[in-house]
């Protein structure tokens, strides 16, 4: 099974996507004092995260396109993307219990960003 050039194009977007929020975010985490509340910033994390989960949905019916009739391929794709919804799902919840400030918080969410797009990629190359 082959990766449609159409697709690597949407998984190259997205990749510049999660860049440009990273560094937003990583911006306004740093212009924060510790003692602000984190609302704002908590609010932004939970946009990125909603941002990639969509990555993972979008990328998961490219590649399940690409995969055709390939039964064995659509359902490992499948359960690939309902394991990583998951694992991002719970990786964001202990950042934000385990955060002490707002730079911590944006820190920890850019990890999981950067972790969860390396996933979408080792996805679309297997």
């Amino acid at each position: 099974m082959t990766t449609s050039y159409e697709t690597l194009e949407i998984i190259a977007s997205h990749h510049a996507e999660v860049d440009r929020l990273c560094t937003e975010l990583l911006e306004l985490g740093s212009r924060a004092s510790a003692d602000e509340p984190v609302d704002f910033i908590r609010e932004r994390t939970r946009a990125l995260a909603w941002r990639i989960r969509a990555h993972l949905t979008e990328e998961s019916a490219a590649l399940m396109a690409d995969a055709g009739d390939d039964r064995a391929r659509v359902r490992e794709l499948m359960d690939h993307r309902c394991a990583e919804g998951q694992r991002i799902d719970r990786a964001l919840a202990a950042a934000e219990r385990a955060a002490h400030g707002p730079l911590e918080l944006v820190n920890a969410v850019c990890a999981i960003a950067r972790d969860a797009r390396a996933c979408l990629d080792r996805a679309a190359l297997t």
